[in-house]
C-alpha cells in the first residue's frame, strides 16, 4: 500500500467519526511522525510503497483514533506555545486556551526577578513556558499526582527549563508549601467542570483524559479557587497576582469570590 492509498483507506475508515478536514490533518500528522515525511515529501512520496511495519503502525494509529484516543496521546507529543511537550494520559492535553493564559501572564509581567507558583501543573506546560520566556523568574510547580509530576519534570528537561516541582494536595489544609520567600504570581488551571456536565463531553476527553484534573463536585464548583486563594493569603506577597482558567458559566461567582 502507498501513502496515497492509505489516505483513501483512512478516509473511509474515519468518515463517520471525523470531518474530512480532520482526517486530512490526521494523515499529514501521521505521515510526518511515522514516516518522517517533510512537507515536500507529501507530494513526492505519496506513491512509494509502504514497508509492512509502517503500514501496520499507521493502521494501529487509525484504530486508536476510532477508539476516540486523542492523537496527542497516540503520538505522545504535542506543541504548546511553540515548544515540544511529551503528552501522556497522566495529565491533560495542553490546549490553546491555556496558551492564551500564559500569553496574558507574559504580557503583564517583564523579565525581572519574580517568584511564580503553578498549582496543579499536570504536564508542566504553564511552568515550563513561563520559565523559558522569563529566565529571571523562579518557577515553582505543584501537583497531587507523582506520575503527572514525573511528566512535568520530563518536559522541563526536554525544554531545558529549570523549574522546581513538588507534590502538594491543595485540598489538604495540613500540607504546607516549602516557601522561603513570598510568591508574586499564582497561576492555575484547576478542575472546574461540574460533574453533571460529564455526559455532554466528547468521548476523546471522557475516555482518555484524567478525570481528577477535569471535574469538581456540582455542590462546590469553586472549591479549588477558594483553596488557592487561601494559599495566596498564606504564601503570597503583599501585591501578589493570581491567574486562573475558569468555567464560562461560573464567571460571576468567581468574581464574587475575589
Amino acid at each position: 500500500m502507498t501513502p496515497r492509498a492509505f489516505q483513501k483507506w483512512c478516509n473511509v475508515a474515519l468518515q463517520h467519526h471525523f470531518e474530512a478536514r480532520e482526517i486530512s490533518a490526521f494523515c499529514k500528522i501521521l505521515f510526518t511522525h511515522r514516516l518522517g515525511f517533510m512537507p515536500t515529501d507529501l507530494i513526492l512520496s505519496m506513491d512509494i510503497p509502504l514497508e509492512t511495519h509502517q503500514f501496520q503502525k499507521l493502521q494501529s494509529d487509525v484504530q486508536r483514533l476510532l477508539a476516540h484516543e486523542p492523537i496527542q496521546y497516540i503520538l505522545e507529543e504535542t506543541t504548546f506555545y511553540g515548544l515540544p511537550f511529551v503528552c501522556k494520559p497522566v495529565a491533560l492535553i495542553p490546549r490553546p486556551e491555556t496558551e492564551e493564559l500564559v500569553h496574558w501572564i507574559l504580557s503583564d509581567n517583564p523579565n525581572v526577578p519574580l517568584r511564580i507558583c503553578d498549582i496543579g501543573t499536570g504536564s508542566g506546560c504553564i511552568a515550563v513556558v513561563l520559565k523559558k520566556n522569563r529566565p529571571m523568574w523562579e518557577v515553582l510547580a505543584t501537583d497531587i499526582s507523582q506520575t503527572a509530576l514525573n511528566l512535568a519534570i520530563e518536559n522541563s528537561h526536554k525544554n531545558q527549563a529549570d523549574c522546581i516541582f513538588f507534590i502538594h494536595d491543595v485540598l489538604d489544609d495540613t500540607m504546607t508549601l516549602p516557601m522561603e520567600k513570598p510568591v508574586d504570581i499564582f497561576v492555575s488551571n484547576p478542575p472546574y467542570i461540574p460533574f453533571s456536565e460529564h455526559a455532554t463531553m466528547h468521548p476523546n476527553v471522557i475516555q482518555h483524559e484524567p478525570h481528577l484534573a477535569l471535574f469538581v463536585s456540582d455542590n462546590d464548583p469553586l472549591l479549588f479557587y477558594r483553596k488557592i486563594l487561601g494559599l495566596m493569603d498564606k504564601y503570597g506577597a503583599a501585591n501578589a497576582q493570581v491567574y486562573f482558567e475558569i468555567h464560562e458559566g461560573l464567571t460571576s461567582q468567581v468574581v464574587q469570590l475575589f
